[in-house]
């Protein structure tokens, strides 16, 4: 699969809303267990084209959503889901200083809701 890594330029990226190289958008979803994140896993396994694989929270792992078993955390997820597509953050801003990086080095695509980050940006080394 095609990704893009932040040390490299673009190799590729996902095609037309609803797929990637070979089908469904895999969609990872950090944060699950508040209400924001819960919104998202259940809208990403709703829609067409997409397709939830993935889900972490630190408050929540061993149980479930939409049939994905929620992990710890950003590490596990990459570890159990090595193929994702695109995660998104919907954490807090000090969670996703460290998930941030740890997307780009996997070279997983990330969409962040989190609030909290504004001028800090520069303290997130990718």
């Amino acid at each position: 699969m095609k990704r893009f890594r932040s040390d490299e330029t673009s190799t590729g990226s996902l095609g037309p809303m609803g797929t990637n190289d070979s089908g469904p958008i895999r969609v990872g979803v950090l944060g699950v267990a508040g209400r924001m994140g819960r919104a998202v896993a259940d809208a990403v396994h709703e829609a067409d084209g997409l397709m939830l694989v993935a889900a972490a929270d630190p408050s929540a792992p061993g149980s479930e959503v939409n049939d994905v078993t929620v992990v710890a955390g950003v590490e596990d997820l990459l570890d159990a889901v090595p193929d994702v597509d695109v995660v998104v953050d919907f954490t807090v801003a000090e969670a996703s200083r460290a998930t941030l990086p740890a997307l780009a080095a996997a070279g997983v695509h990330a969409v962040v809701g989190t609030s909290g980050l504004d001028d800090d940006l520069s303290l997130i080394h990718i």
